[in-house]
């Protein structure tokens, strides 16, 4: 449903939609009164062109809800999205909050723009749910990167996963049921752009089957770099990646840029030059990842706060890891003050011979001992999700 449609367009040979709720085609907003829904896909539709350079926008002046699917240039199959060629776009922009509950693909780019909070409370601006993913699949004609944009004017929440530069199928067996899957990459490489002008969560709360709240993961891959920028919010985090999301880049050279208006909590896994592989059981239920390290790897992370960095898990590149912090103010808790807090469970490492770790403060640097001195490895994967073995 479309409130105060301005206009619908198409092209007669399917290559292109466009929707505008609210706004007209320049984007001017012509309905003060059509409430807080602009234009909300259910989740039983999907949104869909199938010849290659298609292109989708939708452009509300209020909220933009999308429960469906939207895929410009190809089609769902049921082991991934099957493209016609290169070059298609999805371009969805929200004049307030964007709020994303199924799959957004295309061949070349997908960008998503959410404006200011409005008057309905909900302090996010853009949200991808735990049932949410976005992607572009790095089918360009020209030869550039594919690209993933989510830019938000406030807070911004990511549960569902971004893949940007390749194309995500998986394998299902005799029943229907997943057990494997994997991305085949583009040499076009890939781009994820995240810009919140509060704070970036790369992961957020969920309900859980018991219904209790609980804190989820994500995890975003690029084949050629990823990049996220989060502002001012009253959380005092400008970034905060949970220990349950990963972020990973494909290529070799690649690079991940976190940069933070105020602090930064890195408890996850942030890997540039690697790959990582989605373990599951014989029932189809995830296991867990398996994350390895490519070799000749010449790719960097940096890190850089305006207030305090805090690491909890691994970091890896292969050539350089910059980690600046800021000017942390001292509010009495246990660690401010400190630029840079490294608790005994953080891991950094570089793997090329001239491989660089750099940390950096104008104030204190805190680097914790680890709780353990030895650590046991697991021979291999449980059999199955729920810990159930097959014998004594």
């Amino acid at each position: 449903s479309i409130a105060g449609l301005y206009a619908s367009q198409s092209d007669p040979s399917g290559r292109w939609r466009s929707f505008y709720g609210g706004v007209d085609t320049n984007g001017t907003q012509t309905c003060d009164s059509c409430g807080g829904v602009s234009i909300y896909i259910d989740q039983t539709a999907l949104l869909n062109t199938r010849a290659a350079g298609g292109r989708i926008l939708l452009q509300g002046a209020h909220t933009v809800a999308v429960l469906g699917s939207v895929v410009a240039g190809g089609q769902i199959g049921d082991t991934g999205i099957t493209f016609a060629g290169s070059d298609s776009s999805v371009v969805i922009e929200a004049g307030d909050q964007l709020y994303i509950d199924d799959v957004i693909a295309a061949a070349k780019s997908v960008e998503l723009t959410a404006g200011a909070v409005g008057a309905n409370g909900n302090q996010t601006s853009l949200e991808v749910t735990t049932v949410g993913g976005v992607s572009a699949a790095g089918l360009t004609s020209d030869g550039s990167p594919a690209l993933v944009s989510l830019i938000a004017a406030d807070n911004l929440e990511i549960k569902g996963r971004l893949v940007s530069g390749g194309e995500l199928s998986w394998t299902l067996d005799g029943a229907g049921r997943r057990v494997g899957e994997s991305v085949s990459w583009s040499d076009n490489l890939g781009l994820v752009h995240i810009q919140a002008g509060g704070r970036a969560y790369i992961g957020g709360m969920t309900q859980n089957a018991q219904g209790q709240d609980v804190e989820v993961g994500t995890t975003i891959q690029a084949g050629g770099s990823i990049k996220i920028i989060g502002g001012e919010n009253d959380s005092g985090y400008g970034v905060d990646l949970p220990g349950a999301s990963t972020l990973i880049v494909d290529d070799p050279a690649g690079s991940i840029d976190i940069n933070s208006a105020l602090d930064a909590d890195i408890q996850g896994v942030v890997i540039a030059g690697g790959k990582v592989d989605f373990l599951y059981d014989s029932q189809g239920r995830l296991l867990g990842q398996q994350i390895s390290y490519h070799e000749g790897n010449s790719s960097t992370v940096s890190i850089q706060a305006a207030d305090q960095i805090k690491l909890g898990r691994s970091l890896h590149a292969g050539l350089r890891i910059d980690l600046i912090g800021g000017d942390d103010p001292d509010d009495g808790g246990q660690y401010d003050g400190s630029g840079v807090v490294l608790f005994g469970s953080v891991q950094l490492t570089t793997s090329a011979l001239n491989g660089q770790i750099n940390l950096n403060a104008p104030g204190r640097i805190d680097i914790l001992a680890t709780a353990y001195a030895e650590k046991l490895y697991a021979k291999g994967w449980v059999p199955s999700a729920d810990g159930q073995l097959p014998g004594d």
